[in-house]
């Protein structure tokens, strides 16, 4: 399932620095999950236009010496100006659901029988 989106999500992700304006770069561990991976698609599907998860997640981050910022953005709005109903500034308004980054089971079983194997 994909999360739900309404305008608190918005203002969520805005206190975190995320926005639409901006390049997200999803960093996980590589001896987990995969939940990177989720995420990623999850900004995707909801329409976010520049989305990349970053190949050897956070320890080739670390290695390369890279900086790392803990907490929401240092220019997120404060959370005070984010408690009013509606939107939040910027190109929220225009993320709209892509459907075609989904494929139900048995479009994928039917993609599969038709694709040659390598």
């Amino acid at each position: 399932k994909t999360m739900p989106w309404d305008w608190t999500v918005g203002h969520r992700l805005q206190r975190l620095g995320i926005s639409p304006e901006k390049q997200i770069i999803v960093v996980g561990d590589p001896s987990g999950w995969g939940e990177e991976g989720r995420l990623a698609w999850n900004f995707l599907y909801w329409g976010f236009p520049r989305v990349a998860l970053l190949n050897g997640g956070f320890p080739r981050w670390q290695h390369a010496q890279l900086p790392i910022h803990v907490g929401g953005s240092p220019s997120s709005p404060r959370e005070e100006d984010n408690s009013k109903a509606g939107w939040p500034s910027g190109g929220w308004k225009d993320l709209r659901p892509r459907p075609d980054r989904r494929i139900v089971l048995s479009e994928l079983k039917e993609k599969l029988k038709t694709s040659p194997q390598d």
